[in-house]
């Protein structure tokens, strides 16, 4: 095979950063999408998942589905159904 047949071989370019204007300002509107008690929530609940996982050996990034639907379970023992459904919100937008 030569030099100029397939399969190719494409490496990225890491050594492009992205403009850090625009990286400030999607993290500005990501933050500005949500209040602030709503962000304050996720945290608390993101910290909650992340101690779990901790005390079970499991990791939290990337969140395996079978993680969090034991997380979920484990909650159906303690929370307040009312604000069960907000731990899944946590994790989808974690980390805070």
């Amino acid at each position: 095979m030569s030099a100029n047949t397939l399969p190719a071989v494409i490496e990225a370019n890491t050594a492009i950063a992205p403009p850090t204007d625009l990286v400030k300002a999607a993290r500005d509107f990501a933050r500005a999408s949500h209040a602030e008690t709503t962000r304050e929530a996720y945290a608390w609940w993101w910290e909650a998942f992340t101690s779990w996982c901790a005390g079970k050996g499991l990791a939290t990034l990337p969140a395996d589905p079978e993680t969090v639907a034991l997380w979920m379970t484990s909650l159906a023992t303690g929370e307040g159904a009312a604000s069960r459904w907000r731990a899944p919100a946590s994790i989808k937008r974690c980390p805070p």
